[in-house]
């Protein structure tokens, strides 16, 4: 949760993001796909985004924990949420497939990409 955060753009995310990103985190064909998409290479109409229930629980969770803060709509990753992500960082074997899948989808997750997905629109690579 808190690295999808990390991988948003000013690293503050909408629940939508969170939605995309763990969406394309379930497998590396997901995380190429969304690649190849935020860089204009591939239609709108082939990423097929899954919404996943559990996912709005655990962003509450982290929210409970005081991980993330809520502010105008977004999810932003606090002290203890920054704190905790460098953590993970210092162990390359802790969340391995999901930095990897990161790694693969690389620039920042915008509202606007994210937005375009799920209009099926194309986007200005």
């Amino acid at each position: 949760m808190l690295l999808l955060v990390r991988a948003c753009r000013a690293q503050a995310a909408s629940l939508q993001q969170l939605h995309v990103l763990n969406w394309a985190l379930r497998s590396t064909r997901g995380a190429e796909q969304l690649g190849l998409f935020l860089a204009g290479e591939l239609a709108a109409e082939q990423p097929a985004v899954r919404y996943e229930p559990a996912l709005d629980r655990a962003v509450a969770l982290a929210g409970g924990l005081e991980l993330l803060t809520f502010d105008r709509k977004l999810w932003r990753l606090n002290d203890a949420g920054r704190a905790l992500v460098a953590h993970l960082d210092e162990d390359p074997s802790l969340l391995s497939d999901e930095k990897q899948r990161l790694a693969i989808i690389g620039t920042p997750l915008t509202q606007a990409a994210v937005s375009g997905l799920l209009r099926r629109e194309p986007t200005a690579a």
